[in-house]
Protein backbone atom coordinates (compact mmCIF):
# COMPACT_ATOMS: atom_id res chain seq x y z
CA UNK A 1 0.00 0.00 0.00
CA UNK A 2 1.17 3.84 -0.69
CA UNK A 3 3.09 4.95 2.72
CA UNK A 4 0.96 8.37 2.23
CA UNK A 5 -2.28 6.77 2.31
CA UNK A 6 -1.87 3.91 5.22
CA UNK A 7 -4.00 4.62 7.77
CA UNK A 8 -2.68 3.30 11.49
CA UNK A 9 -3.11 0.33 13.10
CA UNK A 10 -5.66 1.20 15.94
CA UNK A 11 -5.57 0.50 19.45
CA UNK A 12 -7.99 -2.59 19.86
CA UNK A 13 -8.04 -2.42 23.59
CA UNK A 14 -9.46 1.15 23.24
CA UNK A 15 -12.00 0.59 20.41
CA UNK A 16 -15.56 0.32 22.20
CA UNK A 17 -17.97 -2.70 21.58
CA UNK A 18 -20.70 -2.88 19.38
CA UNK A 19 -23.84 -1.45 20.90
CA UNK A 20 -26.56 -3.22 21.74
CA UNK A 21 -28.87 -0.61 21.14
CA UNK A 22 -32.96 -0.38 21.46
CA UNK A 23 -34.21 2.66 19.68
CA UNK A 24 -38.32 3.74 20.37
CA UNK A 25 -38.92 2.43 17.21
CA UNK A 26 -39.68 -0.68 18.29
CA UNK A 27 -42.44 1.03 20.28
CA UNK A 28 -44.60 1.75 16.69
CA UNK A 29 -46.28 -1.25 15.94
CA UNK A 30 -47.77 -1.01 19.38
CA UNK A 31 -49.59 2.17 18.41
CA UNK A 32 -52.74 2.62 16.20
CA UNK A 33 -53.35 4.87 13.48
CA UNK A 34 -56.38 7.20 14.80
CA UNK A 35 -59.05 9.34 12.70
CA UNK A 36 -60.08 12.45 13.85
CA UNK A 37 -63.79 13.90 11.88
CA UNK A 38 -65.53 16.85 12.34
CA UNK A 39 -68.55 17.46 10.65
CA UNK A 40 -68.34 19.61 7.26
CA UNK A 41 -63.75 18.81 7.48
CA UNK A 42 -61.76 17.13 5.84
CA UNK A 43 -60.38 13.80 7.12
CA UNK A 44 -57.36 14.58 9.40
CA UNK A 45 -55.07 11.23 9.64
CA UNK A 46 -52.60 10.81 12.31
CA UNK A 47 -50.24 7.67 12.97
CA UNK A 48 -49.14 7.71 17.02
CA UNK A 49 -45.44 5.70 17.40
CA UNK A 50 -43.12 7.54 15.45
CA UNK A 51 -39.72 7.94 18.13
CA UNK A 52 -38.94 11.12 19.76
CA UNK A 53 -35.66 11.80 21.40
CA UNK A 54 -38.16 11.78 24.79
CA UNK A 55 -38.96 8.60 26.45
CA UNK A 56 -42.76 8.39 26.47
CA UNK A 57 -43.22 11.09 23.81
CA UNK A 58 -44.16 10.57 19.70
CA UNK A 59 -44.68 12.42 17.40
CA UNK A 60 -45.30 11.78 13.42
CA UNK A 61 -42.62 12.89 11.11
CA UNK A 62 -45.03 14.70 8.62
CA UNK A 63 -42.14 17.29 8.56
CA UNK A 64 -38.79 16.45 7.27
CA UNK A 65 -36.26 15.30 10.12
CA UNK A 66 -33.38 17.46 11.32
CA UNK A 67 -31.13 15.81 8.74
CA UNK A 68 -32.86 16.66 5.81
CA UNK A 69 -31.63 20.41 4.50
CA UNK A 70 -33.52 20.34 1.36
CA UNK A 71 -33.59 18.75 -2.06
CA UNK A 72 -29.76 18.99 -3.05
CA UNK A 73 -29.40 19.83 -7.48
CA UNK A 74 -25.86 18.87 -7.33
CA UNK A 75 -24.51 15.66 -6.02
CA UNK A 76 -23.36 15.80 -2.55
CA UNK A 77 -19.39 15.38 -3.52
CA UNK A 78 -18.24 16.43 0.00
CA UNK A 79 -19.35 13.46 1.80
CA UNK A 80 -16.67 11.33 0.12
CA UNK A 81 -13.48 11.13 2.65
CA UNK A 82 -10.69 13.95 1.68
CA UNK A 83 -8.14 11.19 1.24
CA UNK A 84 -9.75 10.46 -2.13
CA UNK A 85 -10.45 14.21 -3.31
CA UNK A 86 -7.24 13.87 -5.83
CA UNK A 87 -8.66 10.62 -7.39
CA UNK A 88 -12.05 12.59 -7.81
CA UNK A 89 -10.54 15.75 -9.62
CA UNK A 90 -7.83 13.66 -11.70
CA UNK A 91 -10.46 11.46 -12.83
CA UNK A 92 -13.09 14.36 -13.27
CA UNK A 93 -10.53 16.35 -15.19
CA UNK A 94 -9.03 13.69 -17.40
CA UNK A 95 -12.90 11.99 -18.60
CA UNK A 96 -15.58 14.75 -17.34
CA UNK A 97 -18.00 12.31 -16.20
CA UNK A 98 -18.30 14.32 -12.79
CA UNK A 99 -20.69 12.25 -10.17
CA UNK A 100 -20.09 9.44 -11.96
CA UNK A 101 -16.61 9.01 -10.61
CA UNK A 102 -18.05 9.20 -6.86
CA UNK A 103 -20.62 6.81 -7.46
CA UNK A 104 -18.85 4.22 -9.22
CA UNK A 105 -15.96 4.48 -6.66
CA UNK A 106 -18.95 4.00 -4.16
CA UNK A 107 -20.32 0.80 -6.13
CA UNK A 108 -16.91 -0.74 -6.86
CA UNK A 109 -16.23 -0.49 -2.88
CA UNK A 110 -19.26 -2.44 -2.28
CA UNK A 111 -18.40 -5.10 -4.87
CA UNK A 112 -15.01 -5.43 -3.12
CA UNK A 113 -16.13 -6.36 0.04
CA UNK A 114 -18.78 -9.07 -0.99
CA UNK A 115 -20.11 -10.64 1.85
CA UNK A 116 -16.97 -10.26 3.67
CA UNK A 117 -18.34 -7.49 5.58
CA UNK A 118 -21.42 -6.64 7.08
CA UNK A 119 -22.99 -3.77 9.16
CA UNK A 120 -24.97 -4.17 12.22
CA UNK A 121 -27.96 -2.14 11.99
CA UNK A 122 -30.77 -2.35 14.45
CA UNK A 123 -33.11 -5.62 16.04
CA UNK A 124 -30.60 -7.93 15.40
CA UNK A 125 -30.59 -7.11 11.73
CA UNK A 126 -27.39 -6.78 9.61
CA UNK A 127 -27.23 -5.82 5.87
CA UNK A 128 -24.30 -6.07 3.33
CA UNK A 129 -22.47 -3.55 1.22
CA UNK A 130 -23.20 -4.49 -2.14
CA UNK A 131 -25.52 -2.36 -4.79
CA UNK A 132 -27.18 -2.47 -7.71
CA UNK A 133 -26.25 1.04 -9.35
CA UNK A 134 -28.05 1.94 -12.70
CA UNK A 135 -26.25 4.84 -14.08
CA UNK A 136 -28.01 6.08 -17.33
CA UNK A 137 -25.47 7.75 -19.46
CA UNK A 138 -25.37 8.99 -23.45
CA UNK A 139 -22.70 6.99 -25.34
CA UNK A 140 -19.58 9.15 -25.94
CA UNK A 141 -19.22 10.85 -22.74
CA UNK A 142 -16.52 9.07 -21.38
CA UNK A 143 -18.16 6.48 -19.24
CA UNK A 144 -16.32 3.60 -20.53
CA UNK A 145 -13.20 5.34 -19.56
CA UNK A 146 -14.38 5.76 -15.83
CA UNK A 147 -15.87 2.52 -15.79
CA UNK A 148 -12.70 0.96 -16.87
CA UNK A 149 -10.14 3.09 -14.38
CA UNK A 150 -11.98 2.45 -11.30
CA UNK A 151 -12.54 -0.96 -12.19
CA UNK A 152 -9.26 -1.80 -12.80
CA UNK A 153 -7.85 -3.33 -9.60
CA UNK A 154 -10.52 -5.93 -9.50
CA UNK A 155 -9.43 -6.76 -13.01
CA UNK A 156 -5.64 -7.49 -11.68
CA UNK A 157 -7.04 -9.45 -8.43
CA UNK A 158 -8.97 -11.68 -10.93
CA UNK A 159 -6.30 -12.13 -13.48
CA UNK A 160 -3.45 -12.76 -10.86
CA UNK A 161 -5.86 -15.47 -9.16
CA UNK A 162 -6.33 -17.26 -13.15
CA UNK A 163 -2.85 -17.04 -13.55
CA UNK A 164 -2.07 -18.82 -9.80
CA UNK A 165 -4.65 -21.34 -10.79
CA UNK A 166 -3.34 -22.39 -14.13
CA UNK A 167 0.09 -22.31 -13.21
CA UNK A 168 -0.09 -24.29 -9.77
CA UNK A 169 -4.06 -24.48 -8.45
CA UNK A 170 -5.35 -26.84 -11.71
CA UNK A 171 -2.25 -29.30 -12.64
CA UNK A 172 -2.24 -30.51 -8.67
CA UNK A 173 -6.45 -31.10 -9.24
CA UNK A 174 -5.72 -32.76 -12.22
CA UNK A 175 -3.49 -34.86 -10.51
CA UNK A 176 -5.29 -35.61 -7.64
CA UNK A 177 -8.36 -36.48 -9.97
CA UNK A 178 -6.06 -38.85 -11.54
CA UNK A 179 -5.22 -40.36 -8.41
CA UNK A 180 -8.90 -41.25 -7.13
CA UNK A 181 -9.90 -42.33 -10.64
CA UNK A 182 -7.21 -44.97 -10.05
CA UNK A 183 -8.11 -45.86 -7.02
CA UNK A 184 -11.92 -45.80 -7.79
CA UNK A 185 -11.18 -48.93 -10.67
CA UNK A 186 -9.43 -50.49 -7.97
CA UNK A 187 -12.14 -50.61 -5.55
CA UNK A 188 -14.28 -51.32 -8.54
CA UNK A 189 -12.38 -54.47 -9.66
CA UNK A 190 -12.20 -56.16 -6.37
CA UNK A 191 -16.34 -55.59 -6.09
CA UNK A 192 -16.31 -57.16 -9.50
CA UNK A 193 -14.79 -60.21 -8.22
CA UNK A 194 -16.86 -60.37 -5.48
CA UNK A 195 -19.87 -60.22 -7.52
CA UNK A 196 -18.66 -63.34 -9.84
CA UNK A 197 -18.06 -65.78 -6.74
CA UNK A 198 -14.69 -65.23 -6.94
CA UNK A 199 -13.16 -66.26 -3.68
CA UNK A 200 -16.21 -64.90 -1.77
CA UNK A 201 -15.32 -65.93 1.41
CA UNK A 202 -11.99 -64.42 1.67
CA UNK A 203 -10.89 -61.79 4.23
CA UNK A 204 -10.45 -59.34 1.03
CA UNK A 205 -13.98 -59.38 0.15
CA UNK A 206 -16.62 -57.15 2.73
CA UNK A 207 -19.19 -55.56 0.20
CA UNK A 208 -20.05 -53.30 3.46
CA UNK A 209 -16.47 -51.68 3.43
CA UNK A 210 -16.50 -51.58 -0.64
CA UNK A 211 -19.91 -49.80 -0.49
CA UNK A 212 -18.35 -47.09 1.95
CA UNK A 213 -14.87 -46.94 0.62
CA UNK A 214 -16.58 -46.47 -3.05
CA UNK A 215 -18.41 -43.39 -1.35
CA UNK A 216 -15.81 -41.80 0.15
CA UNK A 217 -13.99 -41.77 -3.26
CA UNK A 218 -16.91 -40.46 -5.48
CA UNK A 219 -17.11 -38.23 -2.94
CA UNK A 220 -13.42 -36.45 -2.83
CA UNK A 221 -13.54 -36.75 -6.88
CA UNK A 222 -16.49 -34.90 -7.02
CA UNK A 223 -15.01 -32.02 -4.73
CA UNK A 224 -12.15 -31.83 -6.69
CA UNK A 225 -14.24 -31.27 -9.98
CA UNK A 226 -16.24 -28.83 -8.49
CA UNK A 227 -12.62 -26.78 -7.64
CA UNK A 228 -11.37 -27.30 -11.39
CA UNK A 229 -13.26 -24.08 -12.34
CA UNK A 230 -11.45 -21.38 -12.68
CA UNK A 231 -11.94 -18.53 -10.81
CA UNK A 232 -14.29 -15.34 -11.57
CA UNK A 233 -14.86 -12.00 -9.62
CA UNK A 234 -16.80 -10.33 -12.69
CA UNK A 235 -19.06 -10.72 -15.32
CA UNK A 236 -21.25 -8.24 -18.06
CA UNK A 237 -23.37 -9.66 -20.32
CA UNK A 238 -24.93 -13.14 -19.32
CA UNK A 239 -27.95 -15.85 -18.49
CA UNK A 240 -29.37 -16.24 -15.73
CA UNK A 241 -28.25 -20.28 -16.13
CA UNK A 242 -24.97 -19.07 -16.54
CA UNK A 243 -24.67 -16.71 -13.48
CA UNK A 244 -26.09 -19.34 -11.24
CA UNK A 245 -23.33 -21.72 -12.37
CA UNK A 246 -20.84 -19.15 -11.53
CA UNK A 247 -22.04 -17.69 -8.78
CA UNK A 248 -21.47 -21.50 -7.30
CA UNK A 249 -18.07 -22.19 -8.02
CA UNK A 250 -17.07 -18.66 -6.91
CA UNK A 251 -18.04 -18.60 -3.46
CA UNK A 252 -21.41 -17.45 -4.16
CA UNK A 253 -20.25 -13.80 -4.88
CA UNK A 254 -20.06 -11.98 -8.48
CA UNK A 255 -19.41 -8.46 -9.62
CA UNK A 256 -21.52 -7.62 -12.79
CA UNK A 257 -20.52 -4.33 -14.50
CA UNK A 258 -21.13 -3.14 -17.56
CA UNK A 259 -21.00 0.23 -20.13
CA UNK A 260 -23.83 -0.93 -22.24
CA UNK A 261 -25.76 -3.56 -20.61
CA UNK A 262 -28.49 -4.08 -23.74
CA UNK A 263 -28.06 -7.71 -23.40
CA UNK A 264 -27.88 -7.87 -19.72
CA UNK A 265 -31.23 -5.86 -19.76
CA UNK A 266 -32.85 -8.54 -23.10
CA UNK A 267 -31.56 -11.15 -20.84
CA UNK A 268 -33.49 -9.83 -17.53
CA UNK A 269 -36.80 -9.35 -19.78
CA UNK A 270 -36.48 -12.69 -20.56
CA UNK A 271 -35.57 -12.43 -23.91
CA UNK A 272 -33.33 -15.64 -24.00
CA UNK A 273 -36.05 -17.66 -21.75
CA UNK A 274 -38.71 -20.14 -23.66
CA UNK A 275 -41.21 -19.11 -21.99
CA UNK A 276 -40.39 -15.27 -22.38
CA UNK A 277 -40.38 -14.63 -18.72
CA UNK A 278 -37.87 -12.43 -16.55
CA UNK A 279 -35.11 -13.97 -15.23
CA UNK A 280 -34.18 -11.57 -11.75
CA UNK A 281 -34.95 -13.98 -9.53
CA UNK A 282 -31.41 -14.61 -8.58
CA UNK A 283 -31.06 -11.18 -8.47
CA UNK A 284 -33.45 -10.63 -6.04
CA UNK A 285 -32.28 -13.08 -3.56
CA UNK A 286 -28.90 -12.04 -3.88
CA UNK A 287 -29.17 -8.36 -2.85
CA UNK A 288 -29.94 -9.72 0.76
CA UNK A 289 -27.15 -12.45 0.26
CA UNK A 290 -29.74 -14.98 0.62
CA UNK A 291 -29.84 -18.95 -0.12
CA UNK A 292 -30.36 -19.49 -3.86
CA UNK A 293 -31.63 -22.84 -5.73
CA UNK A 294 -31.41 -22.68 -9.42
CA UNK A 295 -33.34 -26.28 -11.27
CA UNK A 296 -32.35 -27.13 -14.56
CA UNK A 297 -33.83 -30.12 -16.67
CA UNK A 298 -32.08 -33.24 -16.82
CA UNK A 299 -29.42 -32.27 -14.07
CA UNK A 300 -28.88 -31.77 -10.40
CA UNK A 301 -30.78 -28.39 -8.38
CA UNK A 302 -27.64 -26.02 -7.71
CA UNK A 303 -27.75 -24.51 -4.19
CA UNK A 304 -25.98 -21.10 -3.52
CA UNK A 305 -26.30 -20.94 0.43
CA UNK A 306 -25.89 -17.15 0.38
CA UNK A 307 -25.41 -15.54 -3.28
CA UNK A 308 -24.18 -11.77 -3.28
CA UNK A 309 -24.00 -10.22 -6.20
CA UNK A 310 -23.14 -6.45 -6.77
CA UNK A 311 -24.19 -4.66 -10.12
CA UNK A 312 -22.69 -1.35 -11.67
CA UNK A 313 -24.79 -0.36 -15.01
CA UNK A 314 -23.96 2.10 -17.25
CA UNK A 315 -26.93 2.20 -20.02
CA UNK A 316 -28.14 4.59 -22.02
CA UNK A 317 -30.83 6.35 -21.19
CA UNK A 318 -33.21 4.68 -23.30
CA UNK A 319 -32.24 1.26 -22.41
CA UNK A 320 -33.04 2.20 -18.74
CA UNK A 321 -36.83 3.50 -20.48
CA UNK A 322 -37.25 0.45 -22.02
CA UNK A 323 -36.48 -1.83 -19.31
CA UNK A 324 -38.99 0.10 -16.98
CA UNK A 325 -41.42 -0.17 -19.53
CA UNK A 326 -41.83 -3.56 -19.21
CA UNK A 327 -44.71 -4.03 -15.90
CA UNK A 328 -43.38 -7.42 -14.94
CA UNK A 329 -40.08 -6.44 -13.79
CA UNK A 330 -41.53 -2.95 -12.67
CA UNK A 331 -43.22 -5.25 -10.06
CA UNK A 332 -40.84 -7.92 -9.55
CA UNK A 333 -38.78 -6.26 -7.17
CA UNK A 334 -35.19 -5.87 -9.35
CA UNK A 335 -35.57 -1.83 -9.88
CA UNK A 336 -36.87 -0.93 -6.84
CA UNK A 337 -33.95 -2.78 -4.91
CA UNK A 338 -31.81 -0.75 -7.51
CA UNK A 339 -30.36 3.07 -7.69
CA UNK A 340 -31.56 4.29 -10.50
CA UNK A 341 -29.96 7.47 -11.36
CA UNK A 342 -30.37 9.53 -14.92
CA UNK A 343 -26.81 11.55 -15.53
CA UNK A 344 -26.77 13.92 -18.42
CA UNK A 345 -23.00 13.79 -18.74
CA UNK A 346 -21.52 16.24 -21.71
CA UNK A 347 -20.18 14.88 -24.92
CA UNK A 348 -16.33 14.03 -24.36
CA UNK A 349 -13.61 16.25 -25.28
CA UNK A 350 -10.35 14.65 -25.38
CA UNK A 351 -6.81 16.77 -24.72
CA UNK A 352 -3.40 16.39 -24.86
CA UNK A 353 -3.21 17.29 -20.96
CA UNK A 354 -1.29 14.25 -19.09
CA UNK A 355 -3.67 11.05 -17.91
CA UNK A 356 -4.16 10.32 -14.33
CA UNK A 357 -1.15 10.44 -12.02
CA UNK A 358 0.64 7.21 -11.24
CA UNK A 359 0.22 8.47 -7.19
CA UNK A 360 -3.25 8.68 -7.82
CA UNK A 361 -3.79 6.04 -9.59
CA UNK A 362 -2.10 3.80 -7.31
CA UNK A 363 -3.64 4.96 -4.37
CA UNK A 364 -6.84 3.33 -5.64
CA UNK A 365 -5.68 0.55 -6.53
CA UNK A 366 -4.32 -0.54 -3.14
CA UNK A 367 -7.61 0.26 -1.36
CA UNK A 368 -9.37 -2.09 -3.81
CA UNK A 369 -6.59 -4.86 -3.12
CA UNK A 370 -6.56 -3.83 0.48
CA UNK A 371 -10.33 -4.62 0.47
CA UNK A 372 -10.00 -7.69 -1.73
CA UNK A 373 -7.33 -9.41 0.83
CA UNK A 374 -9.59 -8.09 4.01
CA UNK A 375 -12.79 -9.10 3.43
CA UNK A 376 -14.31 -10.30 -0.28
CA UNK A 377 -11.46 -13.41 -0.20
CA UNK A 378 -12.07 -14.66 3.60
CA UNK A 379 -14.37 -17.34 4.35
CA UNK A 380 -15.99 -15.69 7.48
CA UNK A 381 -17.88 -12.62 7.32
CA UNK A 382 -16.49 -9.11 9.85
CA UNK A 383 -19.08 -7.08 11.25
CA UNK A 384 -19.06 -3.15 11.44
CA UNK A 385 -21.79 -1.15 13.97
CA UNK A 386 -23.65 1.78 13.84
CA UNK A 387 -23.49 4.20 16.37
CA UNK A 388 -26.17 5.14 18.50
CA UNK A 389 -26.28 8.87 17.00
CA UNK A 390 -26.22 7.00 13.25
CA UNK A 391 -28.95 4.95 14.20
CA UNK A 392 -31.14 7.50 15.45
CA UNK A 393 -30.47 9.66 11.80
CA UNK A 394 -31.26 6.88 9.85
CA UNK A 395 -34.56 5.59 11.67
CA UNK A 396 -35.55 8.93 11.59
CA UNK A 397 -35.34 8.74 8.05
CA UNK A 398 -37.07 5.53 7.71
CA UNK A 399 -39.98 7.21 10.02
CA UNK A 400 -40.16 10.23 7.65
CA UNK A 401 -40.10 7.90 4.39
CA UNK A 402 -42.70 5.59 5.76
CA UNK A 403 -44.98 8.45 6.43
CA UNK A 404 -44.42 10.02 3.05
CA UNK A 405 -45.15 6.37 1.52
CA UNK A 406 -48.65 6.57 2.50
CA UNK A 407 -48.82 10.48 0.86
CA UNK A 408 -46.61 11.92 -1.88
CA UNK A 409 -44.49 8.79 -2.11
CA UNK A 410 -47.60 6.12 -2.36
CA UNK A 411 -47.04 5.36 -6.64
CA UNK A 412 -42.84 4.57 -5.46
CA UNK A 413 -43.64 3.08 -2.57
CA UNK A 414 -41.56 -0.20 -3.53
CA UNK A 415 -38.74 2.31 -4.19
CA UNK A 416 -38.88 4.52 -1.27
CA UNK A 417 -39.37 1.34 0.82
CA UNK A 418 -35.47 -0.02 -0.16
CA UNK A 419 -34.05 3.87 0.34
CA UNK A 420 -33.42 3.51 4.04
CA UNK A 421 -31.64 0.14 3.78
CA UNK A 422 -29.61 1.51 0.69
CA UNK A 423 -28.66 4.97 2.54
CA UNK A 424 -27.22 1.69 5.19
CA UNK A 425 -25.22 0.18 2.46
CA UNK A 426 -24.13 3.27 1.40
CA UNK A 427 -23.06 4.31 4.90
CA UNK A 428 -21.12 1.29 5.05
CA UNK A 429 -19.30 2.27 1.68
CA UNK A 430 -18.89 5.53 3.18
CA UNK A 431 -17.16 4.08 6.53
CA UNK A 432 -15.45 1.83 4.17
CA UNK A 433 -13.92 4.39 2.32
CA UNK A 434 -12.64 6.29 5.09
CA UNK A 435 -11.17 3.31 7.17
CA UNK A 436 -10.16 0.65 4.61
CA UNK A 437 -9.06 -2.64 5.95
CA UNK A 438 -9.52 -1.23 9.40
CA UNK A 439 -13.30 -0.58 9.31
CA UNK A 440 -14.92 -3.49 10.90
CA UNK A 441 -12.37 -2.23 13.99
CA UNK A 442 -14.48 1.34 13.97
CA UNK A 443 -18.30 2.54 15.06
CA UNK A 444 -19.90 4.25 11.76
CA UNK A 445 -20.38 7.52 13.16
CA UNK A 446 -22.74 9.88 12.50
CA UNK A 447 -21.55 12.65 10.00
CA UNK A 448 -20.84 9.35 7.99
CA UNK A 449 -24.59 8.20 8.00
CA UNK A 450 -26.03 12.03 7.71
CA UNK A 451 -23.45 11.87 4.17
CA UNK A 452 -25.56 8.59 3.27
CA UNK A 453 -28.89 10.24 4.03
CA UNK A 454 -27.38 13.09 2.00
CA UNK A 455 -26.47 10.90 -1.06
CA UNK A 456 -29.46 8.64 -1.07
CA UNK A 457 -31.77 11.49 -1.07
CA UNK A 458 -30.35 13.10 -4.20
CA UNK A 459 -30.68 9.49 -5.51
CA UNK A 460 -34.38 9.27 -4.72
CA UNK A 461 -35.02 12.78 -6.67
CA UNK A 462 -33.37 10.80 -9.90
CA UNK A 463 -35.70 7.82 -9.21
CA UNK A 464 -38.60 10.09 -9.14
CA UNK A 465 -37.53 11.50 -12.41
CA UNK A 466 -36.89 8.71 -13.85
CA UNK A 467 -40.36 7.44 -13.38
CA UNK A 468 -41.90 10.52 -13.44
CA UNK A 469 -43.76 9.68 -16.61
CA UNK A 470 -45.04 6.89 -15.87
CA UNK A 471 -46.16 8.15 -12.05
CA UNK A 472 -48.35 10.69 -14.20
CA UNK A 473 -50.02 8.36 -16.50
CA UNK A 474 -50.57 6.05 -13.54
CA UNK A 475 -52.60 8.92 -11.68
CA UNK A 476 -54.69 10.11 -14.61
CA UNK A 477 -55.72 6.17 -15.15
CA UNK A 478 -56.85 6.25 -11.24
CA UNK A 479 -58.07 9.93 -11.19
CA UNK A 480 -60.39 8.45 -14.27
CA UNK A 481 -61.68 5.54 -12.51
CA UNK A 482 -62.26 6.93 -9.39
CA UNK A 483 -64.72 9.59 -11.55
CA UNK A 484 -66.10 6.76 -13.09
CA UNK A 485 -66.51 4.68 -9.78
CA UNK A 486 -68.44 7.82 -8.44
CA UNK A 487 -70.45 8.43 -11.35
CA UNK A 488 -71.88 5.07 -11.21
CA UNK A 489 -73.12 6.12 -7.75
CA UNK A 490 -76.75 7.12 -7.60
CA UNK A 491 -75.78 10.64 -5.79
CA UNK A 492 -72.44 10.60 -7.24
CA UNK A 493 -70.67 9.78 -3.41
CA UNK A 494 -69.22 7.41 -1.61
CA UNK A 495 -67.34 6.67 1.65
CA UNK A 496 -64.11 7.30 1.87
CA UNK A 497 -64.05 3.91 4.19
CA UNK A 498 -65.52 2.00 1.30
CA UNK A 499 -63.68 3.69 -1.28
CA UNK A 500 -60.21 1.91 0.30
CA UNK A 501 -62.24 -1.65 1.27
CA UNK A 502 -64.30 -2.08 -1.78
CA UNK A 503 -62.25 -0.18 -4.19
CA UNK A 504 -58.45 -0.02 -3.29
CA UNK A 505 -58.22 3.82 -3.05
CA UNK A 506 -56.44 4.53 0.29
CA UNK A 507 -56.98 8.02 1.82
CA UNK A 508 -53.68 9.53 1.01
CA UNK A 509 -54.21 8.15 -2.65
CA UNK A 510 -57.65 10.27 -2.47
CA UNK A 511 -56.08 13.14 -1.02
CA UNK A 512 -54.03 13.47 -4.34
CA UNK A 513 -56.53 12.92 -6.81
CA UNK A 514 -59.24 14.89 -5.29
CA UNK A 515 -56.19 18.22 -5.31
CA UNK A 516 -55.27 17.41 -8.92
CA UNK A 517 -59.07 16.90 -9.81
CA UNK A 518 -60.51 19.96 -7.43
CA UNK A 519 -62.63 21.42 -10.12
CA UNK A 520 -64.53 18.05 -10.42
CA UNK A 521 -63.70 16.51 -6.94
CA UNK A 522 -64.26 17.20 -3.08
CA UNK A 523 -64.08 15.72 0.01
CA UNK A 524 -66.90 16.25 2.05
CA UNK A 525 -67.94 15.10 6.14
CA UNK A 526 -71.94 13.51 6.36
CA UNK A 527 -73.67 13.78 9.78
CA UNK A 528 -75.48 10.57 10.23
CA UNK A 529 -76.83 8.72 13.30
CA UNK A 530 -73.92 7.97 14.20
CA UNK A 531 -69.97 9.83 13.94
CA UNK A 532 -69.72 11.57 10.70
CA UNK A 533 -68.48 9.62 7.82
CA UNK A 534 -65.97 11.26 5.48
CA UNK A 535 -67.34 11.64 1.55
CA UNK A 536 -65.76 12.00 -1.86
CA UNK A 537 -68.22 12.83 -4.41
CA UNK A 538 -68.48 14.59 -7.50
CA UNK A 539 -69.11 18.71 -7.60
CA UNK A 540 -71.96 19.21 -9.82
Amino acid sequence: MNPHFELPEPDKSKIPPIPQFEHEANKLNSKSLTTEISPGTEVVFRQEGTANSSEDEFVSHESPPPTFAGYEEEFPTDVFPERFRALFLECDRVYKTGALNHLTALALTGAALGKGLRLTTWQGRSTSANLYAVIACPSGTGKSGTLSEYLRPICEAEKERLEDFQSDVLPDLKAREKVKAAQLKGIEAQAKKGAKGIDPDKDYFDEQSLVQELKKLEQELADIQRQMHPPCMRVADITSEALGELLSHNGGTLLSASSECSRMFQELLGGYSKKGLPQDHIWNSAYSCESVTIHRIGREPNMIEEACLAALWMPQPDKLSWLMGDQTIMSGGLLARALLIPLDLPPKRDSLEAGISPEVREQWDSFIASLLETYRFEDEAEHAALSDEAISLLLDDQYWLADRQERDLHDVRPFAARWTENACRIALNLHVMEHGEHAHIYEVAKETARGAIRIMEWISQQTIDVVGEGREAKKEERLNKLIELLRSKTDEQETVRNMKRRHGFTHSELEQLVESGSDILAFEAKEGTGRPSMMVRLIP
